[in-house]
């Protein structure tokens, strides 16, 4: 990466009409550096003024690249189409109330790439990345022989980790100070936030029959007018651009599209230099960029639980005391390796040993679909993310809250490794399961779970994990979760899928269904109740006593 590399410009295909219209989503993603500030100052290369980016004025065009036969190169035989957008309405002044509601170290730097200090470049051993257990369910789900990685295991290795973690000496609570890098990550996870900051922008693209027959590579560029265009054409590392794979179009068959990996879009430094070549390989990508394009999981599974200790997935005479729904996994492998992608060196990059393949993951999220399986037309999907705004969001500011407007939609479910017991010398641990249903929204706080464990009275502090109070997510004075038809009932037959959500707050509704269908997109499971039942209670009976009563009814 280059010194003046500021921005990153990422295409999100959503929607195609089996016409002439392409529904297209883009990520302009800032570097770790000040939005207020100018983006870049004093370089050799890059001429003055550069506006900052709460300041810019930004069009854009897509560049499109028929076929698959090459990698995304920007001197390859392509068409260019304008892309209308929207500009944000008063970004700086979001920008400003952001920066003064986070504690932000980078607050007054404004040359501060994306990757700056030791901690944020270097690269793991894969053994050392990011390991996962694969459940039993997950191994019946489809023709299972060995995990793809090491790094996948079905041994008890996950159970001793579990068990061994401990109290680490001298760990430290994560402060609140972040980067502005980590205030962009968190705008994007919400879609109203992220466009009106000048992140996410959402389009059309006007294509023809000569464009993708055969699929193609799709990526954007400043359009002429636009602010950063003078820097960009004094350097292409100014603006770092990534090309979506865009698989074969037909006229007349309308089809969503996902992109869950994004490829750089390669270019020459200097007009004389040769056709440049990747540095990696990546052959693996293509196909996992093929095999997502539709945005739907592949292998879905699910178990209840039927002992009390979690880990255990037979029963064991030892009965849950309590049930917790069921227990929901995804893709396991697939995940796995998507994290660890983005950890580890890879050993196929020649020029830049010790470096992660350059390639953007657009998994962002996911949205857990549920209905319930009955005799007779099949019930419509529920979403278990979809949520509604309950008061105006908005963004505190002084003299008055910045409003957003109003939200309808997904909420993104995302999944994160931790290490058990924060020993930095240990790798890190997917879950054993991704999530749990229990009948309610899948990205809200259960008030009833709140309620029966005592979570949101009086919680003492722990020094040793830092817990301070009760919790203090306020998502349920903010949004609604929409209505879930299907109710969680004993006996009943309940089906899930899982949609994925890209980085531009996008991906598949829930109207639509996959295109590459497997066994496995989605499971169906009967809840079945493994609590073990209790004493029953005969009400007005007399109790010690062995007098002879008469007894006209029992009430049990």
């Amino acid at each position: 990466m280059k010194d003046e590399t500021r921005f990153t410009l990422l295409p999100f295909p959503q929607f195609y009409d089996g016409g002439t219209q392409l529904t297209l989503r883009l990520v302009l993603m800032p570097r770790n550096q000040n939005p207020l500030q100018p983006a870049i100052e004093q370089h050799a290369v890059i001429p003055d003024p550069v506006p900052a980016f709460a300041d810019a004025a930004l069009t854009f065009e897509a560049s499109i690249i028929s076929g698959l036969n090459n990698f995304p190169y920007d001197e390859l035989t392509h068409d260019t189409k304008p892309l209308p957008t929207a500009a944000p309405a008063n970004p700086r002044d979001l920008f400003v109330a952001l920066g003064e509601h986070f504690k932000i170290t980078n607050r007054d730097r404004s040359n501060q790439s994306l990757e700056s200090g030791v901690a944020a470049t270097a690269t793991k051993p894969a053994e050392l990345t990011i390991r996962k257990y694969l459940p039993l369910s997950y191994r019946q789900a489809f023709n299972f022989t060995t995990p793809r990685t090491r790094n996948a295991v079905t041994d008890d290795s996950y159970r001793c980790a579990v068990r061994d973690a401990g109290l680490v000496p001298g760990f430290k609570r994560s402060p609140d100070d972040i980067t502005w890098g980590k205030v962009f990550a968190y705008a994007l996870r919400q879609k109203l936030l992220a466009e009106q900051l000048g992140m996410a922008y959402e389009t059309t693209l006007t294509i023809n029959e000569t464009h993708f027959p055969q699929g193609g590579w799709l990526y954007i560029d400043l359009a002429a007018g636009s602010d950063y265009l003078t820097q960009q054409q004094a350097s292409k590392y100014f603006i770092k651009r990534y090309a979506a794979r865009i698989p074969a179009l037909e006229a007349g068959k309308p089809r969503q599209l996902f992109a869950p990996i994004l490829f750089p879009v390669l270019f020459k430094e200097k007009p004389a230099d040769p056709v440049p070549l990747t540095d990696g390989n990546y052959d693996e990508l293509f196909l996992e960029a093929a095999a997502y394009d539709d945005g739907f999981a592949k292998i879905v599974h699910a178990r209840q639980p039927r002992s009390r200790d979690l880990l255990k997935e037979e029963s064991d005479g030892a009965h849950p005391v309590k049930d917790v729904g069921f227990r929901l996994g995804w893709d396991d492998e697939q995940i796995l390796i998507w994290y660890m992608r983005q950890m580890a060196a890879d050993p196929t990059v020649v020029k830049h040993p010790s470096k992660r393949l350059d390639a953007i993951l657009g998994v962002f999220g996911y949205s857990v679909d549920a209905r319930e399986v009955v005799a007779g037309p099949e019930n419509p999907w529920n979403s278990l993310n979809a949520v509604t705004n309950k008061v105006e969001l908005t963004v505190p500011a002084e003299p008055q809250p910045i409003a957003l407007g109003d939200f309808k939609g997904d909420l993104p479910y995302q999944v994160y490794p931790a290490q058990l017991d924060g020993d930095k010398n240990k790798s890190f641990w997917l879950p054993m399961y991704f999530a749990n249903w229990n009948g309610h929204s899948m990205v809200l706080p259960d008030n009833d779970a709140a309620q029966i464990y005592q979570t949101t009275g009086n919680v003492k502090a722990d020094p040793h994990t830092g817990v301070s109070g009760k919790p203090e997510n306020k998502l349920n004075d903010l949004y609604e979760a929409a209505p879930i038809d299907a109710e969680l009932r004993y006996g009943g037959i309940y089906e899930f899928r899982v949609r994925l959500r890209d980085l531009s707050c996008g991906g598949s509704e829930i109207d639509k269904d996959p295109i590459h269908k497997t066994p496995s997109n989605t499971v169906q499971r009967r809840f079945r109740r493994y609590i073990a039942p209790n004493q029953p209670r005969i009400e007005d009976l007399a109790a010690d006593t062995d007098e002879v009563s008469e007894i006209n009814e029992i009430n049990v």
